[in-house]
């Protein structure tokens, strides 16, 4: 993995909070979807072993390690099942050296082999270029002298680079919950969508935000983008400036038309406006007033944070409008709206509350966890410690109901199959294949 996927290096994922679609120009309907705060409720499975068979592999109730002994092989032995070893993360402030590191993990296994069960020798392979910068390695063992029968669960070590934080986030955001209606009293109906949908191919190049807490206004400039492309409005090259929202949604400007006498907006934030904390609220409220958008090559990323657009461009060069939103709950009833309005309006923006690696609360710790090797990302934290957390948004772009739960991290599953394509704004260099990446239903 790269540089910072959200808000700094080594972050990831939580909490499902909100998403939102945003329509522009003549008369489309835009959609919010927004959780009311049902999630897993986080507690972690203790680890269980399969059932087995008493004829097959009868085991006594207490084993010591005396009757573990490790036993010679003849090569090709099978190997049928394979008991995880206790240790599944290791979290380093700084990477080690990989010999230091080999040296600290289980050198031994307990293994159902044909001839019962035994404790073997095991070295263990990293499953990337351990000398590549990342923030996450993940090693399999190897069994010398054994055949592992191709059915067997092989357990993984999981290596991650990064400080555990605990406690509060400062930068959390705590604006108040919006009341969400059913998306029967919007009016909204949904034709049984399909098991899998994939909008990628339909959908400008994957953009780069480059500062840290932006991914709000991407993720509402990528919405209404995707929107009119879907519509037939815009080709691909469509290109929105995203600085434009983030500069007016900070900055007070003169309105021409006098439509927002009145109104006042203050900027006290202390870092600069592009590295301010935004949300889709902000954002469709902004857009909703008639700010933006206007062209990226009116008002590229590139101009930075110490350049002042004409008041012009606030109100007064739109390329587009909005005309509409909806906030649809993303829990399981309301799931099939969510789909619908993906595949009515190419995109619908989701919220994520997040934290770096573990989350631990006052009474239990809990994962947060990205699998590199299957692109998809669960966490277990629950919404009750919302507070706690910061926000980034995103864009679902797509599902698939039968996405295995088994691609999660071991040890950081969710209960169920299924998951949405997510579109992220790191570039094609940044966590996730190429730009994207799986989110459980479940987070």
């Amino acid at each position: 993995m790269n540089d910072s996927f959200f808000y700094q290096k080594k972050v990831s994922h939580a909490v499902l909070a909100a998403a939102l679609s945003l329509s522009a120009l003549t008369g489309n309907a835009a959609v919010i979807a927004e959780e009311s705060g049902e999630t897993p409720d986080g507690e972690i499975a203790e680890e269980t072993l399969p059932e087995e068979s008493a004829e097959e592999s009868e085991e006594p109730e207490e084993e010591t390690e005396s009757e573990l002994q490790e036993v010679a092989s003849e090569e090709g032995t099978q190997i049928l099942e394979i008991r995880s070893p206790e240790m599944t993360d290791l979290i380093r402030s700084e990477k080690p050296a990989l010999e230091e590191l080999l040296s600290s993990l289980p050198q031994t296994l307990e293994v159902l082999a044909e001839t019962g069960w035994t404790r073997v020798n095991v070295t263990w392979n990293c499953l990337q270029d351990y000398e590549a910068e990342a923030d996450q390695y993940v090693f399999a063992p190897v069994f010398e002298g054994y055949t592992v029968n191709e059915a067997v669960k092989i357990p993984h070590i999981i290596l991650f680079i990064g400080e555990v934080i605990e406690g509060l986030d400062e930068s959390a955001v705590t604006d108040e919950e919006f009341e969400i209606e059913s998306p029967e009293d919007n009016g909204l109906l949904y034709a049984a969508p399909g098991v899998s949908y994939d909008n990628r191919p339909n959908l400008p190049v994957v953009r780069n935000q480059n500062y840290d807490k932006l991914g709000w206004s991407y993720a509402a400039i990528g919405a209404m983008e995707a929107d009119l492309i879907h519509d037939k409005k815009a080709e691909k090259t469509i290109d929105y400036s995203e600085l434009q929202l983030a500069y007016f949604s900070s900055h007070d400007y003169t309105d021409p038309k006098g439509n927002h006498a009145g109104d006042k907006i203050e900027y006290s934030g202390a870092q600069t406006y592009l590295s301010n904390i935004g949300n889709g609220k902000r954002a469709y409220r902004m857009l909703a007033n008639m700010v933006g958008p206007v062209y990226e090559s009116e008002l590229p990323l590139e101009k930075g944070p110490g350049f002042k657009p004409d008041d012009k461009y606030a109100v007064s060069s739109n390329a587009a409008q909005l005309t509409g939103a909806y906030l649809i709950s993303p829990k399981a009833a309301d799931r099939n709206y969510v789909k619908q309005m993906i595949m009515d309006h190419g995109a619908v923006t989701a919220s994520l509350l997040i934290k770096s690696n573990n989350y631990k609360s006052a009474t239990k710790e809990y994962k947060v966890r990205y699998n590199a090797l299957t692109n998809a990302f669960y966490g277990e934290a629950p919404t009750a410690d919302a507070a706690k957390f910061t926000v980034e948004d995103i864009m679902l772009v797509g599902w698939d109901d039968t996405f295995s739960k088994e691609k999660f991290t071991e040890g950081c599953q969710p209960e169920e199959d299924g998951a949405w394509l997510v579109r992220n704004s790191r570039g094609l260099e940044g966590e996730g294949l190429n730009g994207y990446f799986w989110l459980s239903y479940l987070d």
